[in-house]
């Protein structure tokens, strides 16, 4: 039986667009949980290999850091938290707008996409710090995943 060419284009179509989606909603939940949820739902969206590259962050106190896999990425939100710069109750808002994603195959996406990072947001929310957020994901058994991110500041 012949395949309709228009049924293949709208598969395929369809197939990408669910793809981008989840890719937003991974961002989406990255944002979120830093903010607001625990270190292993903030771990989840992330591949076990993940590598995390940080410049530095002088307005923040926050030296940079390249850190890879779940340990050291793990560290990383650890030294934040204990900072007050995420997490539970410290009142911060990551905030990702300007998204542009690109999937690359059935298995892999780029995002290119701004942030503005929000403290103090519960009596006077302050502007902290903005930037660039060049990410990489794959689909995993388990969705897809954030397997690179690099932050560029300013």
């Amino acid at each position: 039986m012949a395949v309709d060419p228009v049924e293949a284009v709208t598969a395929e179509l369809a197939a990408e667009l669910a793809a981008e989606l989840a890719v937003r909603n991974v961002l989406a939940r990255i944002a979120q949980t830093a903010d607001t949820g625990t270190i292993e739902e903030y771990l989840d969206n992330f591949t076990p290999d993940a590598q995390w590259v940080m410049p530095d962050n002088p307005s923040l106190g926050v030296a940079g850091s390249v850190r890879s896999g779940h340990a050291e990425i793990r560290s990383g939100v650890e030294e934040r938290r204990g900072a007050g710069l995420q997490g539970p109750g410290s009142y911060s808002r990551h905030m990702v707008q300007t998204i542009a994603v690109t999937v690359e195959s059935g298995d892999r996406a780029v995002a290119r996409s701004y942030f503005t990072y929000f403290n103090d947001t519960l009596l006077a929310p302050r502007l902290a710090s903005v930037g660039q957020y060049d990410d990489t994901f794959v689909r995993t058994p388990d969705g897809w995943r954030l397997c690179r991110r690099e932050i560029t500041s300013g």
